[in-house]
């Protein structure tokens, strides 16, 4: 800005004052279209209806079955479970090969149609995904193969959404007692790449996680019957319980806030880690959002600490 202040100085005449009022005009009015590019617009009842119409596509709603903060993130698994219509029959030498005693609803996915259909949707292909594909796999035939019987079903019911620019970001909820999402969409050749689909829940408890452990040191420390507690030595507040594991249980740790479980963490290769919003923190643990059990899991916890507090 000073550069430009002893630029307009050294011009003289009125022609050349002219031409810095026009460039200072000019310079504001670039940083105006700049200010309404960037403004937040909420999203109309009509826009909101027709992005809840598009989510709940057939096309779309697996898209809504795990969390990714970047498309890298997603779940291979959970993106294509179910999705008949992107594979194909699985033939008789197939089954075989993968050793299926019996067939639900199979369907064979070929590498090359799952690229064009994570490059179309998410922007990306099978090579770029970071987590782990659990799918079977036959290389002689470029194939990942699914063999079940249920469905992994997410229906949106939009809340609300704003549109920046060209992108556009929508809060909604399934029913299913895991709290508010936030999917994120970029508009792209008349269609929407999808950028991520985040649990709200999940974002604040991997936050308050990423807290608890960075002050463990400071808590104290009890042990229980079931678990190990660490609690606040200023309120006496239980904020974690880790689990004694058995043959059967892996190893848990129970955050809790404000006298509520509010996540579960696991460590180590599990298939809980593929769960709908469960979030990887930066030690490698996997967060899992609030949902309803989790108070009902964090009762017993709760009453068993209680009880055993007395004897620290």
């Amino acid at each position: 800005m000073e550069s430009m202040k002893e630029g307009v100085k050294r011009m003289r005449g009125p022609g050349r004052m002219l031409a810095a009022v026009l460039l200072i005009c000019a310079v504001f009015t670039l940083s105006s279209c700049m200010d309404k590019t960037a403004e937040e617009v909420s999203l109309t009842p009509e826009e909101l209806q027709d992005f809840q119409e598009l989510l709940n596509s057939a096309d779309n709603r697996n898209c809504l079955t795990c969390c990714y903060e970047e498309p890298e993130q997603i779940s291979v698994s959970e993106i294509f479970y179910s999705r008949f219509d992107l594979g194909e029959p699985v033939s008789e030498e197939e089954i075989r090969k993968l050793g299926w005693e019996e067939t639900l609803d199979s369907v064979k996915f070929p590498v090359e149609r799952m690229n064009e259909y994570l490059t179309g949707k998410f922007g990306i292909t099978l090579d770029q995904v970071q987590r782990k594909i659990r799918l079977e796999y036959l290389p002689e035939y470029q194939a990942y193969y699914l063999n079940v019987g249920d469905t992994n079903l997410v229906m949106a019911e939009c809340v609300s959404g704003t549109r920046t620019a060209d992108i556009v970001k929508i809060l909604y909820n399934t029913g299913n007692g895991d709290g508010l999402w936030e999917i994120s969409l970029k508009e792209k050749d008349g269609g929407f790449l999808i950028l991520a689909n985040v649990s709200c829940s999940a974002l604040h408890n991997r936050d308050y996680v990423e807290q608890v452990l960075a002050q463990k040191d400071k808590l104290l420390h009890g042990e229980g019957i079931h678990y190990d507690f660490y609690f606040s030595p200023e309120s006496g507040e239980l904020i974690y319980a880790v689990d004694k594991p058995t043959n059967a249980v892996p190893a848990r740790t129970l955050y809790f806030e404000k006298g509520e479980c509010i996540a579960i963490s696991m460590e180590g290769e599990n298939e809980w880690q593929e769960a709908r919003g469960s979030f990887c923190s930066t030690n490698g643990l996997y967060i899992g959002p609030t949902q309803e059990y989790y108070g009902d899991i964090g009762r017993s916890i709760l009453e068993e600490f209680e009880m055993a507090k007395g004897s620290f």
